[in-house]
């Protein structure tokens, strides 16, 4: 079993919510992975955030500016929401605010999310988390450390390819899933983040997205890798429209 060093997430949301925080016993630490997997069949991958006035509910897809459309959505959400300066406080409000299931009264609250090319998403991951020794790894809890910093593409592509879908983290889970299924799509408006400019206004934030996260100039990669990563994601390309 691979060694890794575990990241206490409660513990860190706590501290940049200012809340107590308790240390989580080493047992809880290995049980993790389980509860993980336990959760892929019994609880829904999508997280919603719904903001009450106007009525509408964001369709969270990380890796698809997720980080920027929050850090404008969720004061929305909340009246009084302090401002946040940093992506971990951020995270930490954005945990607590999250639901994964939509009660009746605010199923017909008009949906809407962000979408990127599973290729570009991908390698965004690999760049953001793979590539970066001075960034914290978020995958060091997930499956007993089976993702590790450092991989290479290579390694990355052929740890996901013998991941099923279900069992991925969301970061690496096809974008269909993020949003409930095949027959979710036609209740989520769909933006694709190829085609918005740092100007573009969304009509259900009314502000332009902030730069948050960037990942610079996308990595050059062989034809078979591509291959490789359209196979691990042809839902998205032909649920989402990506044919090129």
């Amino acid at each position: 079993m691979p060694n890794y060093t575990f990241r206490d997430f409660e513990q860190e949301r706590s501290y940049h919510l200012g809340l107590p925080s308790r240390k989580l016993p080493g047992w809880k630490r290995w049980l993790a992975p389980w509860a993980h997997i336990k959760d892929s069949f019994t609880s829904s991958s999508t997280r919603y955030f719904v903001r009450p006035a106007p009525p509408a509910v964001y369709v969270r897809i990380p890796k698809a500016a997720s980080t920027a459309v929050l850090s404008t959505w969720l004061p929305q959400m909340a009246v009084g929401l302090p401002s946040l300066p940093s992506d971990e406080e951020l995270e930490a409000y954005a945990h607590r605010m999250a639901v994964s299931a939509l009660p009746a009264s605010v199923q017909a609250y008009p949906r809407f999310t962000l979408v990127r090319h599973p290729v570009r998403r991908f390698l965004s991951v690999y760049q953001s988390y793979f590539q970066k020794p001075d960034t914290p790894f978020p995958f060091s809890h997930y499956l007993w450390g089976v993702l590790r910093p450092g991989m290479s593409l290579d390694e990355l592509i052929s740890a996901v390819e013998q991941i099923p879908d279900r069992f991925r983290d969301p970061h690496l889970m096809s974008q269909v899933r993020l949003m409930g299924g095949p027959k979710h799509l036609p209740l989520v408006k769909r933006y694709r983040l190829e085609e918005l400019t740092p100007s573009t206004v969304l009509p259900e934030i009314g502000l332009p997205l902030p730069l948050r996260n960037a990942s610079g100039a996308m990595l050059s990669i062989s034809q078979e890798q591509e291959q490789r990563i359209r196979a691990l994601y042809q839902v998205d390309l032909e649920q989402l429209g990506y044919t090129d």
